[in-house]
């Protein structure tokens, strides 16, 4: 069961604008404390908007991938390839890694492709305009996209018993429509 904090959620809810559209005002409230509608809030780290979009997550995201390429750039004369290597999976594909299956497929998620891009031309010590892809290859660093799709799939793997597979659902229609068919004859 999901609980929701007032105390930490600053007594702010975000509602699809697709459900409130049609509502002037929806009041939830608890023990005579109400919660208020916002365009967005953050909920276990993700930000999601009221028009159930990525765009303002991503744009907090960007900022911390800045520094991590920042970072990477600093010390990439100081340190070896495997270590940049090393600093990267700690701290920038942690981040992109985190909520993937919600955000991955988001039009605004090329903008943090363009910062993979750059940190993986930082590591091997190319230039701006290099291509990328024989260098992702060349570190073993899935690409965003990639990355989402393989998330997707180690989620459905892991929780396939909330998921049915096409003949149980043809087996469960069949059997609707027989009991329909034979509801309908008698």
């Amino acid at each position: 069961m999901l609980l929701c904090n007032i105390i930490k959620t600053g007594k702010k809810f975000c509602f699809p604008t697709s459900i409130y559209h049609s509502v002037n005002e929806v009041s939830i409230g608890y023990n005579n404390t109400f919660i208020s509608n916002t365009p967005n809030t953050k909920f276990l780290g993700l930000v999601t908007t009221n028009s159930l979009s990525w765009k303002d997550h991503i744009t907090q995201l960007i900022p911390k991938l800045s520094k991590a390429c920042y970072v990477l750039r600093c010390i990439r004369s100081l340190m070896s390839q495997d270590a940049l290597k090393s600093i990267y999976s700690s701290y920038f594909h942690s981040l992109i890694t985190y909520g993937i299956i919600f955000w991955g497929n988001s039009s605004y998620s090329s903008h943090i492709f363009q910062l993979q891009k750059r940190a993986v031309r930082i590591i091997t010590g190319s230039r701006p305009r290099d291509a990328c892809r024989e260098l992702f290859k060349h570190l073993r660093i899935l690409p965003l996209q990639s990355q989402y799709i393989l998330s997707v799939l180690l989620f459905v793997v892991d929780n396939k018993n909330l998921f049915h597979v096409n003949s149980e659902i043809t087996a469960l229609i069949l059997g609707k429509i027989l009991i329909f068919i034979s509801l309908r004859l008698t």
